[in-house]
């Protein structure tokens, strides 16, 4: 069994369907076969009596955020585990208040429980509380029920920073699954209106499944009971098993810009073709859905000759059907910034990605036109009478004795032309124009290396600090150090090098000077 997705079911506005979002999505869910965990996070209890259970219980979701005892999970008789809740709970929010790491406290408990389920939702409170953010901290992703009703829209700009907030400071991982329309009625304009005005706000992430208003549901909780159980042929059964699809309409996609001189059609699709398994049905690694099929969309009609060959081709080597869709690209809504350049920010990649591929990626995306690997340019280590002789005294200081030159009065701290950086001891090229930014403090300061595997890191414990040492590779030589307090759309990390480790060379003079194929990073920027 792979790892549990964790969903959270939120709104800081009560009486939009949240709690009956979160058993009937994991009642649904159950019934496909999946183990499912309800938690109930909300201190009114409503998820734990709606089920059956007592909200005396001797031990609940209470105590263990207390630490008192790990998650205590109860089997429901329709086949759900449930980790109830208390009228206590909303004590914790004083009680944690001094806890180091109390926005985690939620995500530790969960982890020991990730690889016995498939799906681990959690009903949260309706206000944006400590707990909120324990529940947003933990998950992969959010459900964000609405009512179909007047004031529906209120309070979500303050929902949507604090989610916001979260992706930037506490769980990057997080994203929106998407917008719920509940308690819909088709026959209302009012209804309709809301209906529209939510698509509209949330382009591209609302289910394009509404729950329709359903004595049934309302009658289910009196039964301790999902709708599954107590009306199967119900309306409500047959929307949430709806949502249960992710039938959105949506795919997540990538927009790729390339240069054809750099690398063409074919070589992406390629590398696109490893990365996937074209034979998987809505689904790639952990992420299920019809919103994570795999899919081409192309925006000019003579690619679509490419990319049907190339299809073709790569069926000859399955025995299963290729279930990869080929469609022209209609609608294409930017994702949260948090996703942008995600693999600069995560240099790791995506889990169900062999790292292997990058490096293979990395190499067959450096063939240029002049046929001619970039990894095979060479670049040695000088010996020291060479560095004495060819470096200042500073330079020589910095980089072979690990000095620092003063803030502010160095050659680049304050350098805004295009160009790159490489290593004044090797000539190697280390940093890119387009990765560089003002921190304020005095030195030049980028978001990553040109590669990381240009650039070794070592802890350093010099002056009574602990930081981590930047060198290159192939020169060893002293170039500054890497702190976390980067610009978080760039991935959130600042390495902070001396001017002295380095030798600018402007875009215009670039090729002359051997580093034209370096050319693209400043175009594709």
């Amino acid at each position: 069994m792979s790892k549990a997705k964790v969903i959270s079911v939120l709104n800081h506005k009560g009486g939009v369907g949240k709690t009956t979002t979160t058993i009937n999505l994991g009642g649904a869910l159950r019934q496909k076969g999946y183990k499912v965990l309800l938690i109930d996070l909300d201190g009114q209890a409503n998820l734990t009596e709606s089920l059956g259970f007592s909200a005396e219980l001797p031990q609940t979701i209470y105590g263990a955020m207390k630490g008192e005892y790990d998650l205590p999970i109860y089997e429901h008789k329709d086949g759900l585990s449930v980790v109830p809740s208390c009228l206590d709970l909303s004590a914790v929010e004083t009680e944690l208040i001094n806890e180091a790491g109390r926005e985690l406290i939620l995500a530790h408990l969960i982890k020991g429980q990730k690889e016995k389920f498939d799906y681990i939702l959690i009903d949260c409170p309706p206000s944006l509380s400590l707990l909120t953010l324990n529940a947003l901290t933990a998950s992969d992703r959010l459900i964000i029920p609405v009512q179909a009703q007047f004031l529906a829209m209120r309070g979500m700009a303050k929902l949507m920073q604090v989610v916001h907030k979260v992706q930037q400071r506490l769980n990057s991982d997080l994203s929106i699954a998407g917008v719920l329309i509940t308690q819909y009625d088709g026959r209302k304009n009012l209804n309709k209106s809301v209906s529209e005005l939510v698509q509209e706000t949330f382009q591209g992430k609302v289910f394009s499944t509404h729950i329709r208003n359903s004595i049934a549901l309302a009658e289910a909780p009196t039964q301790g009971q999902d709708i599954f159980h107590y009306a199967p042929k119900s309306a409500g059964a047959a929307d949430y098993e709806q949502v249960c699809n992710d039938n959105t309409g949506f795919a997540e996609t990538v927009e790729v810009s390339y240069d054809p001189q750099q690398a063409d059609l074919k070589l992406l699709l390629e590398l696109y073709f490893k990365t996937i398994d074209p034979t998987s049905l809505n689904r790639q690694g952990n992420d299920r859905g019809s919103q994570y099929r795999t899919g081409i969309y192309y925006t000019n009609a003579a690619d679509l000759p490419i990319i049907k060959e190339a299809i073709e081709t790569l069926a000859k080597k399955y025995s299963k059907p290729i279930v990869v869709e080929v469609e022209p690209l209609v609608n294409f809504y930017p994702a949260e910034e948090y996703h942008q350049d995600y693999l600069g920010k995560h240099p790791d990649g995506y889990c169900h990605i062999s790292p292997e591929l990058f490096d293979f990626a990395r190499k067959a995306n450096k063939e240029k036109t002049t046929g001619k690997p970039l990894s095979e340019k060479k670049f040695q280590k000088q010996d020291d009478t060479t560095l004495r002789s060819k470096l200042t005294a500073e330079q020589y200081a910095v980089t072979q004795e690990n000095a620092t030159e003063r803030a502010f009065k160095n050659e680049y701290w304050n350098e805004k032309r295009e160009g790159i950086y490489v290593d004044i001891t090797t000539g190697e090229p280390l940093f890119i124009s387009t990765d560089k930014f003002d921190s304020g403090c005095g030195w030049p300061s980028f978001s990553k290396p040109i590669d990381k595997d240009l650039v070794m890191e070592n802890t350093d414990n010099s002056h009574d600090m602990k930081r981590i040492e930047v060198r290159s590779k192939t020169g060893d030589a002293h170039l500054g150090h890497v702190f976390n307090d980067g610009p978080t759309d760039k991935g959130g990390l600042r390495y902070c090098i001396n001017s002295a480790s380095l030798r600018f060379i402007p875009k215009a003079k670039m090729k002359e000077e051997g580093y034209g194929d370096y050319m693209y990073l400043l175009e594709k920027k």
